[in-house]
């Protein structure tokens, strides 16, 4: 690509024209390289805010499913002592009963 600015500089003949051609098809270029790099940077820096949002929402749902599961966990316990509660009144009941039986 420069081997042709470089001839088109190069040539003795209305070389003015040919610089000035050379010179605003490079400002054009430049321009358009400029676009595209501000198109990506807002790109990048929307990328990154979609990214940190993201982050944020992950953190808050695993935060939600370990106070779950310690609810759960907390209610299994809550049942498992009930249980054991009643079986030992039912035990206790069952005992009394044989024994008030057997006298």
């Amino acid at each position: 690509m420069m081997n042709r600015f470089q001839t088109l500089l190069s040539i003795s003949t209305g070389a003015a024209a040919y610089r000035k051609l050379a010179l605003e098809h490079m400002r054009c270029k430049i321009e358009t390289a400029s676009e595209r790099v501000s198109l990506a940077r807002s790109r990048k820096v929307a990328a990154e805010a979609a990214l940190q949002i993201a982050a944020d929402t992950l953190s808050s749902e695993e935060n939600h499913k370990t106070a779950l599961q310690e609810d759960m966990s907390t209610l299994i316990c809550q049942n498992s002592q009930a249980q054991h509660a009643r079986l030992a009144e039912l035990t206790d009941r069952l005992e009394a009963g044989a024994y008030t039986r057997s006298r």
